[in-house]
């Protein structure tokens, strides 16, 4: 079932912490807080079941490299 694009908070299940960013030039971080900047992450549906998640606070982007 394809994630429908949208705004979304990216949580743990396991620690209940969500996925977050400090700053721009910061990797990613477990942030135990709700609504704090930085935890909001707009992804969209590309091909090949793929997606863009772009962080909505700093504008950059979680990728993978391999």
């Amino acid at each position: 079932m394809p994630l429908a694009n949208g705004i979304y908070r990216i949580k743990n299940v396991r620690t209940q912490n969500y996925v977050a960013l400090r700053s721009a030039q910061n990797d990613l971080v477990a942030s135990d807080h709700v609504n704090r900047k930085g935890e909001e992450w707009e992804v969209t549906s590309r091909q090949n079941d793929r997606y863009i998640i772009q962080n909505r606070e700093f504008k950059t982007y979680a990728g993978s490299y391999h």
